[in-house]
């Protein structure tokens, strides 16, 4: 990873990037269960080139920056990797699709009620 410090961020990351508690609190997620979120330049090299991962190890989300080009793309990545973070579940398994449908339903209801 080459992280990014917040500071640096441009003002509209920024903006993007001050959404995070809100975005998460779309599923339900209290602010003290937020894991870190990095944002970094550079990924890990996957077969897949992951745009985010939940990565135990340091323990955070890392983002990768061009994600904070737009809302849609940083909520979808953030919300994918609070899944992980969250459940412990990997990629391609029950577990995982079952808490992002829950994650659909979530959201789809706080839009309605508004």
């Amino acid at each position: 990873y080459k992280f990014v410090d917040i500071k640096n961020l441009t003002k509209e990351e920024y903006k993007i990037f001050d959404l995070t508690p809100k975005i998460i609190s779309l599923v339900g997620i209290p602010n003290y269960r937020i894991p870190k979120i990095r944002i970094s330049e550079t990924m890990r090299v996957t077969i897949d080139d992951t745009d985010g991962v939940w990565d135990p190890s340091i323990p955070a989300i890392v983002i990768k920056r061009n994600k904070l080009n737009s809302l849609l793309e940083y909520a979808a990545t953030l919300l994918h990797e609070i899944g992980h973070a969250t459940t412990g579940a990997p990629d391609v398994s029950r577990a995982f699709e079952h808490i992002l449908t829950e994650y659909l339903g979530k959201t789809s209801v706080v839009a309605i009620q508004k």
